[in-house]
């Protein structure tokens, strides 16, 4: 009899202690909540759009003015910011979760924006890459004249989008450039900013304008960017891994 109180109670403080370390940290982490910890009030139409466990901690991706923002809570404090594991980048794999996500559902309305579309001749891709760019982003220029290299060695269509930087000088380019329709090599080859003074119209200020809102969507705040068709992300003008990338897709899809 002894024993068998003697195991039970053994079971007890086992399950007991179980439960505590299994307790979801996130049970409860809403977003008044977390704004109990915050030194000033989150700016209105704030939300919470993922949340997830993370070695004790709630892991909440908060939208803010368009922008994803990752806080890790418990009860008793909030930390703002990137969490690092052995190396490696907890907070960035998730935001990439929830941006490619994101792409699928926003696809259609980047094909919208998109002014123009390099395919390299007599061929017929199986691939598509975004790249968004910046007229006067020297970077991105440079970029620009690899894009048909690029495009025949991973077989893709390059979507060409907008994404200025550099505000408003770099807005104002673009637009220019929307208005005059011009064509693929004319921009690669152009000096910015246009020394002539082209008109800019409806047109190219909706286009633009939709296109800055699915940037910030996509969590884009640099250039050059590419975006992948399952909706990885790739930021600077780093074409080795873009073609690593773009090798890893076409083998899966074998």
């Amino acid at each position: 009899m002894k024993k068998i109180i003697l195991v039970s109670l053994f079971f007890f403080f086992v399950l007991m202690g179980s439960s505590g370390r299994c307790e979801d940290p996130c049970k409860g982490a809403t977003l008044s909540n977390i704004q109990k910890h915050l030194p000033g009030p989150l700016p209105p139409k704030s939300k919470i759009i993922y949340q997830r466990k993370v070695d004790g901690l709630c892991e909440s991706i908060i939208e803010i003015r368009g922008r994803n923002i990752p806080v890790y809570s418990t009860r008793k404090y909030v930390l703002i910011g990137q969490m690092f594991k052995q190396g490696k980048n907890v907070t960035l794999d998730t935001l990439s979760l929830i941006e490619k996500k994101i792409f699928q559902k926003v696809k259609n309305q980047l094909d919208k924006v998109v002014f123009f579309t390099y395919i390299t001749p007599n061929t017929h891709p199986k691939h598509t890459i975004y790249f968004f760019t910046d007229p006067l982003c020297p970077f991105c220029h440079r970029t620009l004249k690899k894009l048909k290299t690029l495009a025949k060695d991973t077989n893709s269509k390059i979507k060409v989008i907008f994404c200025p930087v550099h505000m408003p000088e770099g807005e104002i380019e673009a637009e220019k450039v929307i208005c005059s329709n011009m064509g693929f090599d004319k921009f690669i080859n152009t000096n910015f900013p246009l020394k002539d003074k082209e008109r800019t119209c409806k047109k190219g200020r909706e286009i633009l304008e939709a296109s800055l809102t699915l940037a910030r969507k996509l969590n884009i705040g640099a250039v050059p960017t590419f975006i992948l068709e399952d909706g990885t992300k790739i930021t600077g003008a780093n074409i080795m891994r873009v073609e690593k990338e773009m090798a890893h897709l076409s083998s899966r899809k074998k």
